[in-house]
């Protein structure tokens, strides 16, 4: 899939790929949506096929109407946009919403068997076939059309493997009590993936309103690069820890537990993988996108370093939803969202780093309103733990210093792929010794973490 991205993006350059990205809005807007609607399936551990149908129904004919005004509407909707170019791709895009609700109650169901090994092999297979034909329609000249084409394969062949990997089929009977009961978890985290909509996806579009398509495809060229980011290291930690906090839900001291580890893993690993990448992704957007892209390459950077602490509010949201705490959570990212949203528009204003800023701030203020709201739950980090995670951000943050550093000295006389080879290691060591220095030795820590987790019932 980011191998498509690569090479439809050398092909395209900013204007059009910014064009693209925001008839992408509504594509996410569908996904985010049948994520939330099927969420009542692992949340109650529904298996009913009754159950499971209605709830099939309901997503269906969402995704239906959301098509439906795609492809007639579009030529309103590129207008009202400014863009009017956007028309066709609108309606070429129409067929994704119904693709995406096809495969949205089959996936809860994998997902609360936890049958992580049948979702992964239909991930992969997807992925591989809507890059071979993504990569090949790039090729044959048809420039964003590819990424269109791309996600239509890929989705369609995601719907054969899910499908064929469960005895479930939908039935026309239903109780109109037990469907709503049912919804009711899934649509209260439909609010939370909203307030996530809004929040990475209309900056977006504010920025493309502002300051036009060009600007616009730089916002997604980072935006599609720290997704890349979310989907290697972030997305899988994320769908193992929900299961394992609702099944320690009813074992105080077990959730607890798995809350302060979940809170380690994802500040010391994750950080570290997004300190990294921020470091050097000066040298990956010369070298995988081309001379079309290079203005964009100081963006990329600082999108990264703003992002830096997404992982440790992705812990406190998924320990909100295992709580059944989801309107706790709502309220507070509302507020912030809001305030972020605004921020973003007056922004945009002088420019796209202003837009960066805004961001990074609502980040590190949602962090402790989460945090208070929370441990009126359970009980929250020792100190310990909390001066763990703090340590971890300042060592990414050095991290990416000396990433950074390499590429500005060892580029010149290096060359790319050379200095490349040599800032990996040069930032892992920064890590490891930033930590040590710190007075936390991350060698010792997160093995040990493993085998407490190893020894739980």
């Amino acid at each position: 899939m980011f191998a498509v991205f690569a090479i439809v993006a050398r092909d395209i350059g900013p204007a059009e790929f910014g064009i693209i990205s925001v008839c992408f809005i509504f594509i996410a807007l569908a996904q985010l949506q049948n994520l939330g609607l099927s969420d009542g399936i692992v949340a109650l551990r529904i298996e009913g096929r009754s159950a499971l149908s209605g709830i099939f129904l309901v997503i269906s004919l969402v995704n239906l109407v959301l098509a439906a005004a795609l492809f007639l509407a579009a030529s309103q909707i590129a207008g009202l946009l400014g863009m009017p170019e956007a028309a066709p791709y609108l309606r070429w895009l129409a067929p994704l919403p119904i693709l995406s609700a096809l495969q949205a109650v089959p996936n809860a169901i994998l997902q609360s068997a936890m049958d992580f090994r049948k979702l992964s092999l239909r991930t992969s297979i997807a992925t591989f076939f809507g890059a071979v034909v993504g990569i090949g329609c790039s090729r044959q000249g048809l420039g964003a059309y590819s990424l269109i084409a791309q996600q239509i394969v890929q989705f369609s062949v995601a719907n054969v493997i899910v499908w064929t990997s469960i005895s479930w089929r939908p039935v026309l009977g239903m109780a109109n009590c037990e469907l709503w009961s049912n919804l009711k978890p899934g649509l209260r985290l439909t609010a939370v993936y909203l307030i996530e909509f809004c929040e990475t996806q209309i900056p977006r579009l504010l920025v493309a309103l502002v300051l036009g398509p060009v600007s616009a495809g730089y916002y997604a060229f980072g935006g599609r690069i720290w997704q890349a980011v979310k989907e290697i290291v972030i997305l899988p930690i994320a769908a193992v820890l929900f299961p394992t906090l609702i099944r320690e839900k009813h074992n105080a001291v077990g959730f607890s537990t798995t809350f302060n580890q979940a809170l380690i893993f994802t500040t010391g690993l994750l950080i570290l993988a997004v300190a990294m990448f921020a470091g050097i992704s000066s040298l990956l957007v010369g070298f995988l996108f081309g001379e079309k892209w290079l203005p964009a390459t100081h963006f990329v950077s600082l999108f990264m370093v703003a992002n830096i602490l997404t992982p440790i509010g992705l812990v406190y949201r998924n320990t909100f939803r295992a709580l059944n705490r989801l309107g706790a959570y709502l309220k507070i990212q509302c507020l912030i969202v809001a305030s972020n949203l605004i921020g973003v528009y007056v922004g945009s204003h002088y420019g796209l780093e202003a837009t960066l800023g805004v961001a990074a701030l609502s980040y590190a203020v949602s962090l402790p309103l989460l945090h208070k709201r929370l441990e009126q739950s359970i009980a929250l980090p020792s100190q310990t733990v909390w001066r763990a995670a703090l340590v971890f951000v300042v060592a990414g943050l050095m991290t990416f210093l000396t990433g950074q550093l390499a590429t500005h000295f060892l580029m010149p006389p290096m060359g790319s792929v050379a200095t490349l080879a040599l800032a990996l290691p040069c930032g892992l060591i920064a890590y490891l010794l930033a930590c040590r220095l710190l007075g936390l030795d991350i060698l010792r820590l997160l093995p040990g973490i493993v085998k407490s987790r190893n020894r739980m019932p």
